[in-house]
């Protein structure tokens, strides 16, 4: 057995730009709504387009009817068709009435065959009369805010340049000028504006008349639903000026919308608007208050129209509107003409003579009632729609406490600076329209860069994956295989050096590796050295050199555990901080994923070294999950290296039994004596001379370097940032790819090397080392010195003997020389030392024994030279 339906919604102008998407939008929302469009010509393209758009969307309950607001005779015989279907539960009763036809015209029309302004009965009258007339059909009030019916009029921002006397004002002039007589667009629109403000007021008039009087639960709204962009009726025969204007104005749409979301929509953004509004549920608090909406911004109504806190004004309104109808009613002519213009196939073939007579019976009782009820404004719930006056017991309103209030200046100058952009944008548009040439120039600089060309323009909206194409080969390099290189980072600016250096001597292709990373936490000025070497390295001289598609993403998580050694191994901090670090790394393959990634590298910023082949390596093996074995180097005084990540490993009945042991919350992490799982480690089977290609089944994988198929995480496989079996991130997630059928291999024999980071221990004892070689330095210096200084104060006498003895006898053979130099007899002087023996020859012999005295002296000197 079905659903039934709740109730019919009737929707007026349903051919129009807005009808059709309100009717649309209705029949996705509400599928148990019977929905009755009214249109004038229901064999219009319009009204096809709309009923094969609600066929695409699913079974409903729709039909067309012909109606035509410019004759009462039609509207009536709409409403009296709807009220019998009602009674007879043809159709369930209706609970929404959306008036959303309306007429427009840049002429001076001919009165209509009732007498009144075509525009006027339209947008106004009639709508007013159709409501008067579907009361019977609308459904009854339960108590509740959510029972009864509701009334929505499609409202417009020209509302503002209307005037409730403008058709008695006007009706004279019009009268005066031929029909065809061309007016101003300034005319036409105060025009439209007081026929759609005069609509709103009186049927706001209308609800508070009936909403005790008339045992009818009735909610009128009025929805302003701004410009919108689109062939509309309205301005399909505006003046040139007028559309250049609508043209202009949905050209700039994406600029407008900036300062104000109602500036320009298409139709589909406030039909969805009000088929929100016409369905949601009221409250006690807003049941008795009238809304007015633009788009969906809600207002108290009579702050929009301030005539509704003029009590007597719209008293005087609605008399005025129900005496029209009624003189309308009652001139339609013979019971047949009024069925003249309706379609046989939607009415039924005949309608009795007395159903002007009922109609007009009701019209007539209704505005007695309403004359009535005037002097008893009050809501069914039993508060006052109004304050009572303390002297009559009447209601009133004090003119001192609800004046309207004016524009506020910020909205002044919002609208004086949205005309400004208005202006800038028509010149620069007039600037493209009369010289091509600046299109070129202007079209960057419009879109900020974005479009470069027309072709730019050309936005491709559907997009066909075929994953099957994705799955990843063991020659994916080969294939075209694209992979996601995934690395989180915080504070990592000292490693990104080295690690770029890695990048750039990767040999799988580079144009074939979209880069990832996640910059989380950080305190250092790791983002900004992130984007000056990306941006170095995709703009390298090598053409083989950049990458492809980049993505940065920076998020906070929280993360309290510092970054230092102790922190960060601590074993206090392992469960939280890996559960942290699985959110980041869902984080950044989830916004990074693309269909056209075949597989996913996860690779540690603070790796040493490693093969530049790595990704052809482990793609050969053409499995799920795979991993290297990581080792890191030591000081020689450590055992020069040392086994990095146990978080890859075989599971153990050691550790099985451990888990049941533990809270649910609990997180297992390898390397530390509070947890003794005695499970087989990759790390400590790795043989420096095994087989590279050597495979071992694991069930926890380390996340230094993890290269999965893509097909891996879209089959739902992630890092649990939860406690999955008693782990978490990386190692939890091989366990849940082991789960779902997916292989997960370790190479114990296949090493790469983790940047060595001492331990607080280990830099102590550097310290200390430190410390001795130094004193072993000074020691061996001191040593040294002093060794210097004995062997200069106690050096060796006989050598120093040999060296002044070879002084001496150097100064004595020169002396010799100059002795036997002096001695030689002169010829010449031969007489002179002739004599005795006591004579002058004895002189020389005085001189030669004198020479050698002086001699001996020269020798003591020089002696003492050579010594000093």
């Amino acid at each position: 057995m079905g659903t039934p339906l709740h109730g019919t919604a009737i929707i007026t102008g349903a051919n129009g730009l807005l009808g059709s998407e309100i009717a649309v939008s209705i029949a996705k929302a509400q599928p148990f709504v019977h929905l009755l469009l009214v249109a004038r010509n229901i064999r219009s393209d319009p009204i096809k387009d709309v009923l094969n758009r609600i066929r695409l969307i699913g079974p409903r309950s729709v039909e067309v009817v012909k109606a035509d607001l410019a004759c009462f005779n039609s509207v009536a015989s709409f409403a009296q068709y709807t009220v019998e279907r009602v009674r007879s539960k043809e159709i369930p009763p209706v609970i929404l009435l959306i008036n959303s036809a309306a007429s427009s015209s840049y002429v001076t029309d001919q009165v209509t065959r009732d007498g009144y302004d075509p525009v006027y009965q339209t947008n106004c009258i009639a709508p007013f009369l159709l409501t008067v007339s579907l009361l019977e059909a609308f459904r009854a009030g339960d108590g509740t805010p959510n029972g009864g019916a509701r009334v929505i009029n499609i409202g417009c921002a020209a509302m503002s340049k209307g005037s409730l006397d403008y058709f008695d004002e006007q009706g004279s002039d019009s009268a005066s000028q031929t029909p065809g007589t061309s007016i101003s667009a300034k005319e036409a629109t105060a025009r439209f504006g007081s026929s759609k403000l005069l609509m709103s007021a009186a049927m706001y008039a209308l609800r508070r008349s009936l909403v005790l009087a008339g045992n009818i639960s009735l909610n009128v709204y009025t929805m302003d639903p701004g410009f919108m962009t689109g062939e509309s009726h309205l301005t399909a025969s505006a003046p040139l000026s007028v559309r250049v204007a609508h043209q202009t104005r949905s050209g700039l749409r994406p600029i407008l919308r900036v300062f104000s979301k109602s500036a320009i929509n298409k139709a589909s953004v406030p039909a969805k608007v009000i088929a929100k509004v016409a369905f949601q549920r009221e409250t006690v608090e807003n049941w008795g208050r009238e809304r007015y909406y633009i788009l969906d911004s809600e207002y108290e109504a009579a702050s929009v129209i301030p005539v509704l806190r003029d009590l007597p004004r719209m008293d005087a309104l609605l008399q005025k509107v129900m005496q029209q109808i009624e003189i309308g009613v009652k001139g339609m002519g013979s019971p047949q003409s009024r069925f003249e213009e309706v379609e046989p196939a939607v009415f039924l073939s005949n309608i009795s003579a007395s159903t002007i007579d009922l109609q007009l019976k009701s019209i007539t009782q209704l505005h007695v009632i309403i004359g009535e009820m005037n002097r008893h404004h009050a809501f069914g719930n039993g508060y006052a729609a109004y304050p009572r006056s303390k002297s009559n017991h009447s209601f009133s309103i004090s003119p001192h406490r609800f004046q309207p209030r004016s524009q506020p200046a910020l909205r002044r100058r919002r609208q004086l600076f949205q005309r400004l952009c208005l202006l800038c944008g028509i010149s620069l548009l007039l600037l493209v329209l009369i010289f091509p040439s600046l299109r070129a120039s202007l079209l960057p600089v419009v879109s900020l860069g974005l479009v470069h060309s027309y072709e730019d323009l050309q936005i491709e909206t559907i997009r066909y994956y075929d994953l099957s194409k994705v799955q990843g080969t063991s020659s994916g390099w080969e294939r075209g295989e694209r992979v996601l290189m995934c690395t989180p980072l915080r504070d990592a600016s000292s490693h990104l050096p080295m690690f770029f250096s890695h990048l750039r001597n990767l040999t799988y292709p580079h144009n074939l590796i979209d880069l990832a990373f996640l910059v989380s936490d950080s305190e250092d000025d790791t983002m900004g050295m992130l984007s000056r070497m990306l941006d170095e390295l995709q703009h390298d001289v090598d053409p083989k050199m950049p990458f492809g598609e980049i993505s940065v993403i920076q998020k906070d998580f929280g993360q309290l555990v510092q970054q230092d050694v102790e922190s960060r191994h601590g074993f206090a901090a392992q469960a939280s901080r890996r559960k942290l670090m699985a959110q980041a790394r869902n984080w950044l393959l989830s916004a990074t994923l693309r269909p056209t990634h075949s597989w996913v590298y996860w690779r540690d910023a603070d790796v040493l070294t490693a093969p530049q082949t790595i990704l052809e390596d482990l793609m050969r093996h053409d499995k799920d999950v795979i991993v290297p074995n990581v080792w890191r180097p030591l000081p020689d005084w450590l055992g020069g290296e040392q086994p990095y990540d146990l978080n890859s490993w075989q599971e153990s009945e050691t550790a099985l039994a451990l888990a049941d042991t533990l809270d649910e919350d609990a997180v297992i992490v390898e390397g530390y004596a509070e947890y003794a799982t005695w499970r087989p480690h990759l790390a400590y089977l790795r043989d420096p001379y095994g087989d590279p290609d050597m495979e071992m089944e694991l069930d926890g994988v380390g996340g230094v370097s993890i290269l999965a198929k893509a097909r891996v995480f879209r089959s739902g496989v992630h890092f649990p940032a939860f406690s999955f079996e008693k782990h978490a991130e990386t190692e939890a997630f091989g366990k849940m790819a082991k789960r779902m059928g997916f292989s997960v291999i370790g190479l114990p024999h296949y090493t790469i090397w983790h940047l060595y980071e001492p331990s607080v221990d280990d830099l102590r004892h550097m310290e200390e080392m430190e410390q001795e070689r130094k004193e072993r330095e000074r020691e061996e210096k001191d040593q040294a010195d002093r060794a210097e200084r004995v062997q200069t104060l106690f050096k060796d006498a006989k050598t120093q003997w040999d060296i002044d003895h070879a002084f001496v006898e150097d100064a004595i053979a020169d002396e010799k020389k100059k002795q036997e130099a002096a001695a030689a007899p002169d010829p010449s002087s031969s007489e002179a030392l002739k004599g005795s023996e006591k004579g002058p020859l004895a002189q020389p012999a005085m001189k030669e024994r004198g020479s050698a005295e002086q001699g001996d002296q020269v020798s003591d000197t020089q002696m003492e030279e050579a010594k000093r």
